[in-house]
């Protein structure tokens, strides 16, 4: 296949990158130090550091859902080819993603989640591993950016939880309309793009322009991400829709308000605590 005419690592220099990823984490723990500030809902459901972790991943995925969806979109060279692809603005949003990783890392370990959250640790770590290794030989980088359009969808999972946080009812339009996004969104996002990463795998010239070690570590990643994600869209139908007759049974009792249960398992629009 010939080989395309777009910038490579000659263009970028990689010491750009790790200055952008400090700088990066740096801003994110700035946004968390205001969230603090702002304040926290009295009445929470869970701890404060979680709350505030939540909020910032939200923040996290409106600019980088809306970075990464706008390079996508804007360069159909990306698309054409995103192995070799390949220039300032992909570059960066690359940059600011690994940035933020690098910080929820962070606030997980001194919050000491790093253990019990042990599956997000492991994948805050192999994303900064591969994505820095992306940004310091400038390959990948159109490629990497597909695997980023997942932040789409998560703009709306990470609402979904915010507005339980802030006891949002169940049935109320703002929460109903979220939950149809948030599917939709779901499926193309996160199933589509990764099953098309996956088919490509196969299909196009990648393998010839890419070692078999990276082409074993990307579909293993692929097909672990593909599993995390069945389970989660699964959690996610059966709160959501599966749930709906219950809740809209305890919103009547309650003049369409979702209070607390005596028992106190059913905390806020019928998830209990342990969920």
């Amino acid at each position: 296949m010939e080989e395309k005419d777009f910038p490579s690592e000659d263009l970028i220099d990689p010491k750009w990158a790790y200055m952008g990823m400090i700088c990066s984490a740096l801003c994110f723990e700035g946004i968390n130090r205001i969230v603090a500030a702002v304040g926290i809902p009295s009445k929470l459901n869970t701890e404060q550091w979680i709350y505030k972790n939540i909020l910032v991943s939200w923040i996290h995925s409106l600019i980088m859902g809306t970075l990464d969806f706008t390079v996508v979109l804007m360069y159909p060279e990306l698309r054409q080819d995103p192995v070799a692809f390949c220039n300032v603005f992909s570059y960066s949003v690359v940059t600011l993603s690994v940035g933020y990783f690098l910080y929820d890392l962070i606030d997980q370990y001194r919050n000491g989640a790093v253990l019990s959250n042990w599956g997000v640790s492991v994948h805050h770590v192999m994303i900064m591993i591969l994505f820095t290794h992306h940004l310091h030989t400038c390959t990948c980088v159109g490629l990497t950016c597909i695997a980023l359009l997942p932040e789409v969808n998560s703009i709306f999972l990470h609402f979904r939880k915010l507005l339980q946080y802030w006891k949002v009812d169940f049935n109320s339009a703002i929460y109903r309309y979220n939950v149809w996004i948030n599917m939709i969104t779901f499926l193309i996002f996160r199933f589509f793009v990764n099953i098309w990463l996956l088919y490509n795998l196969f299909t196009s010239d990648w393998h010839e322009r890419l070692s078999i070690s990276y082409l074993i570590t990307f579909y293993m990643s692929g097909l672990v991400w593909t599993l995390m994600n069945v389970v989660l869209f699964q959690g996610l139908l059966r709160k959501d829709f599966l749930r709906k007759k219950v809740h809209h049974k305890e919103s009547s009792n309650t003049n369409g308000i979702n209070n607390n249960k005596e028992n106190g398992k059913i905390v806020s629009n019928g998830i209990k605590k342990t969920e």
